[in-house]
């Protein structure tokens, strides 16, 4: 696992609200996939891709991590796969999916990825509704 100094710069580095760093590590050490997410981002693989410091922000909201958990997760297995081209985050118009194909002003896709052959990739997670 890697060192709290190590995942701390790779959140520093990650554009994620100083604010929201300790709690995000608190929140992820009390969590059960937390040591995963952590492994995921100290390796730094998706630093700097669109909406990466969202969903890492995320992580400092206890009621909204189960989204972000899964978004880092189905990141990495895209990434494991040979997958680079990924985004996070893709709320607005503009964003191309497809050869000449936008996506449009209601756009919810929490991961977005592209293979080599330009095949688009995508996943929104839901959350439960909160009582």
């Amino acid at each position: 696992m890697p060192s709290a100094t190590t995942l701390r710069g790779q959140l520093r580095r990650s554009g994620v609200k100083p604010d929201d760093l300790e709690r995000a590590l608190a929140n992820l050490a009390n969590d059960q996939a937390g040591r995963e997410i952590v492994e995921i981002i100290a390796s730094g693989k998706f630093r700097g891709l669109l909406g990466y410091d969202q969903v890492v922000s995320s992580l400092s909201r206890a009621d909204d991590m189960s989204g972000g958990i899964e978004q880092l997760r189905f990141a990495d297995r895209l990434h494991a796969s040979g997958i680079t081209d990924i985004s996070f985050e893709i709320k607005q118009a503009g964003h191309e999916i497809k050869p000449g194909i936008f996506t449009e002003m209601k756009t919810d896709l929490d991961v977005m990825a592209r293979d080599a052959s330009g095949k688009c990739i995508q996943l929104a997670v839901h959350e439960p509704p909160r009582r």
